[in-house]
């Protein structure tokens, strides 16, 4: 075997390898969406929801701070959100519910 051909082999391997780990985070993608309510048959388009509920309402009797404390829950509704939009969904998201719960 010939320098040529074994790097040949190596790239090939390599290549096969980067395909492998992309379609190995896609599934972990997509079974995390599947967790959080994200179908890949709904036919609205995908977006989180963060549900805030009050956990803690109380005043501090050292600095007379108002205190509130939240639980939230991530869900999702619709369609899988695709990769290059999580970010972004997922910001939208949380600033629409915080939003909501100080008004």
């Amino acid at each position: 075997m010939d320098d040529h051909t074994l790097v040949s082999a190596i790239e090939e391997f390599e290549d096969d390898l980067a395909l492998a780990e992309t379609a190995d985070a896609m599934e972990r993608q997509l079974a995390f969406q599947e967790q959080l309510g994200g179908s890949a048959t709904a036919h609205e388009p995908g977006c989180f929801e963060f549900v805030i509920n009050p956990f803690v309402d109380r005043l501090t009797e050292t600095l007379g701070v108002h205190e509130r404390v939240y639980t939230t829950q991530l869900q999702q509704r619709g369609h899988f959100i695709p990769r290059q939009n999580l970010n972004r969904s997922l910001k939208e998201s949380m600033e629409t519910s915080l939003q909501r719960s100080l008004y």
